[in-house]
C-alpha cells in the first residue's frame, strides 16, 4: 500500500516494465532522504547526469554487480532483473566476522564464489540471513559488549494494536560507531542511526533475520550510482541529499 502523500512508484530494476529499461538508460542513481525530515528531497538521475551528480565519481566507492543464479538461489527468473553484490565481512569498531561464507547465504552467484546480498529501496530495514545474523550478533558482542536479544513489541491500541518481534540490546551498548559492509574493493559505513533505533524498548536494530538485502533506512544520505554498462555500483555518503545538484 502506498503512503497518502505517494503518487506512484518508480520501476529501476533491468526488467522490460522499469523505467531505467523504456527509456535505455545505463546509468542512474539516486539519495534517499532521512525520512524524518519531510524538508528534504531525494533526487533521482539518469543518464550522464546520474554521473555528474554529487561532483562525478570522485570520491566514491565501487563494486561490482554480480549475475544471481537464480537455480543455485531457488528464486524466480524474474530476480535476475534486480541488483546484487558479493558480501564479504561484516565489522563494527574494529571487529570483524571474518570471510562469510557462500553456502551461509540464500542468494548465489551464477559463476560460483561468494554469497551475494540483494540491493532494495523498496524494502525497509536490512536482512541477513541466519548464519549471517548469527555472525553479526558476535561481532556486536566483541565491540559493543551487548548481546542481540528477540523482543516482542506491541504497537498501537484497541483494533490497531499489533505484536512483532524486534532484535535489541540487551543492555546499554559502550558506544555508537559505524557498521561497516565490506564488499570486494568498497567498504560501506552505516552510522548508528541507520542501523540502531533508541525508543521506549531500548536500543533495537533496524536489521532483520532473512535473506539478505540492503534495506533503504540503511541507504539515507548515501549517493548510490549504478553503471549498467559496466555492472558497478558506485556509493558515497553525503551530508543532505537536498544539497545534490548539478
Amino acid at each position: 500500500m502506498l503512503p497518502a502523500a505517494a503518487q506512484g512508484i518508480v520501476g529501476l530494476s533491468r526488467g522490460p516494465m522499469s523505467l531505467v529499461k523504456q527509456l535505455r538508460f545505463t546509468e542512474f542513481s539516486y539519495c534517499l532522504r532521512d525520512p524524518l525530515n519531510s524538508s528534504m528531497r531525494s533526487p533521482l538521475w539518469f543518464g550522464g547526469n546520474a554521473q555528474s551528480a554529487a561532483g562525478g565519481k570522485d570520491g566514491w566507492r565501487t563494486t561490482a554487480l554480480v549475475e544471481i543464479s537464480t537455480e543455485r538461489s531457488m528464486v524466480p527468473e524474474w530476480a535476475k532483473n534486480d541488483y546484487y553484490v558479493e558480501l564479504d565481512q561484516i565489522c563494527i569498531n574494529g571487529k570483524c566476522s571474518g570471510q562469510l561464507q557462500e553456502e551461509d547465504f540464500r542468494l548465489k552467484s551464477s559463476d560460483g564464489g561468494k554469497g551475494l546480498m540483494l540491493v532494495d529501496s523498496g524494502n525497509t530495514y536490512m536482512h541477513l540471513d541466519p548464519k549471517i545474523f548469527k555472525a553479526l550478533k558476535s561481532v556486536m558482542f566483541d565491540a559493543l559488549s551487548v548481546n542481540v536479544v528477540t523482543k516482542e513489541i506491541t504497537k498501537g491500541e484497541g483494533e490497531g494494536k499489533s505484536k512483532s518481534n524486534m532484535n535489541c540490546f540487551d543492555e546499554t551498548p559502550t558506544g555508537k560507531p559505524d557498521l561497516v559492509l565490506k564488499f570486494p574493493k568498497a567498504d560501506m559505513s552505516i552510522p548508528w542511526a541507520s542501523y540502531v533505533e533508541k525508543g521506549e524498548h531500548g536500543f533495537c536494530l533496524y536489521i532483520l533475520e532473512g535473506t539478505s538485502l540492503l534495506g533503504n533506512f540503511q541507504q539515507h544520505n548515501v549517493s548510490m550510482l549504478y553503471d549498467l554498462k559496466e555492472n558497478e555500483l558506485s556509493f558515497k555518503r553525503v551530508d543532505d541529499c537536498s544539497s545534490i545538484t548539478l
